[in-house]
């Protein structure tokens, strides 16, 4: 009897989980974390102090990275396939690096922390697969301000201040629970940024200084594999349907 009447609830609920979730006039809230962890050997060229005067040298470091994302947006669906919007995002990243093995050093580790706040615009677009599934491709661009730091054995010798341009396309999986809620996930995608450094402090104060890190950067990498991202979205507002 019990499965009888689970069988009439399951009847009467699929037609509204089968509406179409992409609609024109819509408008949305989401939010994303994305997590990364990587792990390699690095070869720095740097810059020690060998007897009070500087000697450039390479040196081999096992490298950690840790980086975490937060990304909040609120979008408005202009066609069946086509959204757009604005993103607001927090970044915090950690890289280690670990000097034990090299013996004519006396510096065993470092590390860099940088912090960012970032404000663009994404555009999005919908390839449906089912009415509830399907994939979508995120354009986004950003502008962001952060702080970086240097320590050296624990121990903060350099800090800057940062000014970031960002672009991104994400490929991500979406599917809907509900015709107003989303689960979103992605594995990686295309990132590019261009990075300003402002250095507060007297740089002359490192025993150890990466001359990889300038100034003035640009990164273009590919994520796939390295990144993982889950986000909720929640579908609001556009006109009601007639009976």
């Amino acid at each position: 009897m019990i499965y009888k009447k689970v069988f009439i609830l399951i009847c009467l609920i699929s037609p509204l989980l089968l509406q179409a979730q992409i609609e024109k006039g819509r408008f949305f809230l989401s939010g994303s974390i994305e997590g990364q962890f990587n792990r390699n050997k690095s070869t720095f060229t740097t810059v020690v102090v060998v007897n009070n005067d500087f000697e450039q040298i390479a040196l081999e470091a096992e490298t950690t990275i840790n980086r975490f994302n937060f990304s909040p947006q609120i979008g408005y669906i202009f066609s069946e396939h086509l959204a757009g919007g604005i993103q607001f995002s927090y970044l915090y990243e950690l890289q280690k690096n670990d000097f034990s093995e090299n013996v004519n050093i006396q510096l065993t580790g470092s590390q860099q922390q940088q912090q960012q706040f970032v404000i663009g615009p994404f555009l999005r677009y919908y390839t449906p697969l089912t009415d509830k599934a399907g994939f979508l491709f995120d354009l986004s661009l950003g502008y962001g301000l952060g702080k970086e730091t240097q320590e050296e054995d624990n121990t903060e010798v350099t800090s800057a201040d940062i000014t970031t341009f960002q672009a991104s396309v994400n490929p991500t999986f979406y599917y809907f629970v509900t015709p107003s809620l989303a689960l979103e996930a992605s594995i990686g995608g295309l990132n590019y940024s261009d990075v300003d450094r402002e250095v507060n402090e007297n740089q002359s104060n490192n025993t150890f200084q990466n001359l990889n890190t300038p100034n003035e950067s640009t990164n273009f990498n590919v994520s796939f594999g390295s990144t993982f991202r889950i986000g909720l979205n929640y579908y609001f507002g556009g006109q009601e349907k007639s009976e």
